[in-house]
């Protein structure tokens, strides 16, 4: 009886671990994506984050993986264990994924435990004092229970968010000295102590990151195995109040920013040889795009609104052609960066 009770229990467990997949899921590349609120995502969840990502698998709250996708309301932080009680939006999970998988073959793993309004202290193995929310012990215990979930699967890379809460001194003079322990931790308990770890800035508008940008620009040259992202260009969901949290469209360029970076340092492929602005003179928010044909949903889905685009970045040998409207329009065509587009571009192929 207790054989056939623990056979039936095996069943329960094997089916739970697949329900809501195309196939078991194996030899995951997984991520693991930690911080504080723009991690866990303020924005708004579009239509179109709706759409269900081939090839990535989110991790939920029943340690199993699922079909990655955002709900109507909530983003890939919903399944956190140290999240807020309020509802966990768009953050540069998704964004992340999207990109990624565009380029890579292998399945993709993502893993979110972020936190809003945490400070890097609280973040620190065996931290104890006020707002101790076990946020370092609960990361660990999520990345191990992926690892357990998934035969032959590895972690590829940690990705960090945070830094609106130390921006000011003295707390972003020690942030280094923190962030230097924070990933040595991390390294050693999760059995890598080459495990490339990304840190993105914060937002710049109004002045902000001025205390904490700089240190995290420094983490290439202060801590091995390890980059950064730009936050240039993107933007508040509410500039006039001085918001901290980046919009929808800054998430998915902020996801597509740190995609582009570990398609360089682990995958060792090139993002694109083109880059699109949404400002005159290379500037506002950025995405860089493979060859392909692009109209104008596409570019939303990786944060480019429809006909924002304002200037291009090509590099030698690539061709762009711009589209007014549709792909049905006769297209001008580009060979050479522009710094200011005269017409309207709705849809782009890129060669």
């Amino acid at each position: 009886m207790k054989y056939f009770v623990r056979q039936v229990s095996l069943l329960l467990l094997l089916t739970a671990t697949v329900k809501g997949q195309d196939k078991p899921v194996k030899n995951l590349d997984i991520y693991l994506l930690i911080g504080q609120s723009n991690m866990a995502g303020v924005a708004e969840v579009s239509t179109l984050q709706r759409d269900t990502l081939s090839k990535v698998f989110l991790f939920n709250d029943k340690n199993q993986w699922e079909k990655a996708v955002c709900t109507q309301e909530e983003g890939f932080n919903r399944y956190s264990t140290v999240k807020k009680s309020y509802p966990q939006k768009l953050g540069p999970g998704y964004g992340f994924a999207q990109k990624l998988t565009a380029y890579v073959k292998q399945d993709i793993g993502v893993v979110v435990n972020a936190k809003g309004g945490t400070s890097i202290v609280w973040w620190q193995k065996g931290y104890e004092g006020p707002n101790d929310y076990n946020l370092y012990e609960q990361a660990i215990a999520r990345a191990k229970a992926a690892l357990a979930a998934t035969p032959g699967s590895t972690i590829k890379a940690i990705i960090w968010h945070q830094g609106e809460s130390d921006n000011s001194s003295p707390k972003n003079e020690l942030y280094m000295s923190r962030l230097k322990k924070l990933v040595a931790d991390l390294r050693t308990d999760l059995g890598n102590d080459k495990l490339p770890f990304i840190a993105g800035e914060v937002g710049t508008w109004n002045g902000r990151g001025k205390g904490v940008n700089p240190v995290i620009r420094q983490i290439q040259d202060s801590i091995p195995y390890s980059t950064w992202v730009s936050s240039s260009g993107l933007t508040s969901i509410d500039v006039k109040k001085n918001n901290p949290h980046f919009d929808t469209y800054s998430q998915l360029v902020l996801g597509g920013r740190y995609a582009d970076k570990v398609l360089q340092i682990i995958y060792k492929l090139s993002p694109g040889d083109v880059t699109l602005y949404t400002g005159e003179d290379y500037t506002g928010r950025s995405v860089i795009l493979k060859p392909g044909t692009y109209n104008s949903t596409d570019l939303e889905r990786f944060g480019i609104g429809k006909q924002e685009i304002r200037s291009i970045d090509i590099n030698k040998g690539a061709q762009v052609l711009c589209y007014p409207d549709n792909l049905n329009d006769k297209p001008a065509k580009y060979t050479k960066s522009i710094n200011r587009l005269t017409n309207p571009v709705s849809s782009i192929t890129i060669r």
